[in-house]
């Protein structure tokens, strides 16, 4: 466990792994934020004696338009599955960015990272990039993310909500 720690420390050192839909945020200085219209979305996770079930509805809005095509539950690794309701592009690109974390850790130790591995990652993401931006987050629609898997060393399904 000391060589995941150590590892992870190194991996995300003092800069947390950038989310790109947040690039322009954080050079704009949060001005000229436009408010959209407000709807919402579920994203569900559930455990039983053998593992975790999560699903999501399929309808993406934007003011009047929608789709009912949208993927929200995303597959990540090792029977572990992402899924947030709020922006389509930032589920993406935060799935994509701990997608490379998990791999560049995985390397360093050798082992796979499961769900609770994982779990710690995605809290580190969403630590650095949203530290300085909690008061946006409502605004902007990011919502957070339910990060739910399936254990094999422990022989149980784990839930994490952030």
């Amino acid at each position: 466990m000391n060589s995941f720690k150590g590892a992870l420390k190194e991996i995300l050192g003092e800069q947390p792994f950038l989310l790109r839909s947040l690039a322009g945020i954080k050079e704009r200085g949060g001005q000229n934020i436009r408010i959209g219209k407000k709807s919402g979305t579920t994203i569900l996770a559930m455990h039983y004696k053998n593992g975790v079930v999560i699903a999501g509805d399929r309808r993406t809005t934007e003011w009047y338009l929608h789709t009912d095509d949208a993927i929200k539950i995303e597959e990540t690794e090792n029977f572990t599955a992402i899924g947030c309701a709020g922006t389509v592009s930032f589920i993406q690109d935060l799935k994509d960015t701990l997608l490379y974390a998990i791999t560049r850790l995985e390397n360093m130790v050798e082992t796979p990272i499961y769900v609770d591995g994982q779990a710690m990652l995605l809290k580190s993401i969403l630590k650095g990039n949203f530290e300085h931006f909690a008061e946006l987050i409502y605004i902007l629609g990011y919502a957070v993310p339910i990060l739910a898997g399936y254990h094999p060393k422990l022989e149980k399904g784990m839930i994490f909500e952030f």
